[in-house]
């Protein structure tokens, strides 16, 4: 999965994370928020993969 797809599609639902595609990785860096914050990114990200 390419890492410019799953972070515009968080970014879409409100979800900030960090491409590191201009690093040249397929990677994104994600900073720990709270348990609500984190319920919602692990929500968002199975959508996001599968």
């Amino acid at each position: 999965m390419d890492s410019s797809v799953v972070s515009d599609y968080l970014l879409k639902r409100g979800v900030i994370v960090r491409n590191l595609a201009s690093y040249n990785l397929n990677a994104i860096r994600i900073t720990i928020g709270t348990a609500k914050q984190n319920d919602r990114l692990f929500e968002l990200l199975l959508e996001a993969i599968s």
